[in-house]
């Protein structure tokens, strides 16, 4: 069995999005920083730092970029289940991990109340616990229902 639980499309998109954030605010801090002209009038005076204009600014735009990137790294975008292992696989970098099926202890589902219903895939395992990216409830009902046929008791 294979199920997608998340789009790579709107994962890079969502990745794009908050890195062009970041650039944006680590741009504005640098000229902050470094151009007596972009500040209120009452700042004009402080001296211009460039050099910790740039730090901050590309600081911010990294920290901001890293976020989005970890938020995507974590949750499994693809699930590919058959009689003796599970592998998930994750995008950004491309990387799967596999495990024996027996070693998955529980499958739970979990919601996120608020805009749209989403929902999320837990596989609680004895090493730790996958969770998928999240899913409206039209495209979860579709994939609980493949995931609970290969993990009935749990």
């Amino acid at each position: 069995m294979s199920v997608i639980v998340g789009d790579e499309q709107s994962a890079l998109l969502f990745f794009v999005f908050y890195s062009v954030i970041g650039l944006v605010l680590g741009a504005i801090v640098f000229a902050l920083f470094a151009f007596r002209g972009s500040r209120r009038p009452q700042f004009r005076h402080l001296g211009v730092m460039p050099r910790f204009g740039a730090t901050a600014g590309i600081s911010i735009a990294l920290v901001i970029s890293y976020v989005a990137w970890s938020a995507m790294y974590r949750d499994f975008y693809r699930i590919d289940v058959d009689d003796e292992t599970v592998q998930f696989q994750y995008f950004m970098p491309s990387q799967v991990r596999i495990i024996p099926k027996s070693a998955v202890t529980s499958v739970e589902k979990r919601a996120y109340p608020g805009r749209g219903g989403r929902y999320r895939i837990l596989m609680v395992t004895e090493g730790g616990v996958f969770s998928s990216a999240r899913m409206y409830s039209n495209q979860f009902d579709g994939v609980w229902e493949a995931i609970s046929a290969e993990f009935p008791t749990r």
